[in-house]
């Protein structure tokens, strides 16, 4: 990764686009350095550092594909891993045991126009499981964006409930954080909830199910704390530090 030095001349902007596919091609030796660098930073993020997750998902998305813009990218994210390389992530559980599960998308964010979905799953502080991918189809609306990405990903929160069940402990109904109102009352009513959601696809109105049957309860939060929205699209600022500190279990809301 020496030579990526010799890629220092593109524009600044050049690091707030999603990529540039009219760049050449990397070299071969430096395409397969980036390839493993990609990787590597996929492997840190699944197991310990969640904050390093939108970076290393959009660096597999472009290992066959990869350009100079997308080595400054990784380039920029090793300064970043480097400076931070003290952060860690803490957790405790709260007693009952309580599954807490926050669940975000970024409408229409992606290449042809796909949305980004995500969530983060913890037992009171910290998390001990999170992820992010680009929702599997197209959506018309950002409500539609949400509730397919909560129907997706609200799965991982009902198997760790049932999974700690298992082990004997007491556990509540798993509280699903979504910042989407609308979302949230199609969660609570399924289809009925509005004739626009008829043409969403019928396997992710098991919400409604779930919901009634206790498995889940479907809580508003404020898009400022949702957490997960750290995960569905580049943050700056104070907003970037909150929530990666919440997504880490520096702090708690």
């Amino acid at each position: 990764l020496q030579n990526v030095a010799e890629f220092a001349d593109y524009p600044a902007d050049s690091f707030m686009r999603i990529c540039d596919d009219s760049l050449p091609r990397l070299p071969t030796k430096l395409a397969e350095a980036f390839h493993s660098l990609a990787y590597k930073f996929l492997y840190l993020a699944k197991r310990y550092r969640f904050d390093l997750l939108p970076i290393a998902q959009f660096l597999t998305t472009r290992v066959h594909i990869s350009t100079a813009e997308d080595m400054q990218k990784a380039q920029m994210a090793l300064n970043y891993l480097n400076s931070t390389r003290a952060l860690e992530l803490r957790l405790n559980a709260k007693y009952p045991t309580a599954v807490i599960c926050f669940i975000d998308a970024s409408h229409a964010v992606n290449p042809k126009r796909r949305s980004q979905g995500a969530s983060c799953i913890g037992l009171g502080r910290g998390h001990i499981h999170a992820a992010t991918a680009s929702l599997k189809q197209n959506t018309k609306s950002s409500l539609e964006s949400e509730y397919i990405a909560t129907a997706d990903n609200v799965t991982d929160a009902i198997y760790v409930r049932n999974y700690l069940l298992e082990l004997g402990y007491t556990v509540p109904a798993a509280t699903i954080y979504q910042d989407n109102e609308a979302a949230i009352k199609l969660c609570n009513n399924g289809m009925n909830s509005a004739h626009k959601s008829r043409h969403i696809d019928i396997r992710h109105f098991f919400i409604e199910d779930r919901v009634a049957t206790g498995h889940i309860e479907i809580k508003y939060v404020n898009t400022k704390d949702m957490i997960a929205d750290y995960l569905t699209k580049p943050l700056m600022g104070s907003q970037f530090y909150k929530l990666r500190d919440l997504l880490l279990g520096y702090t708690t809301l």
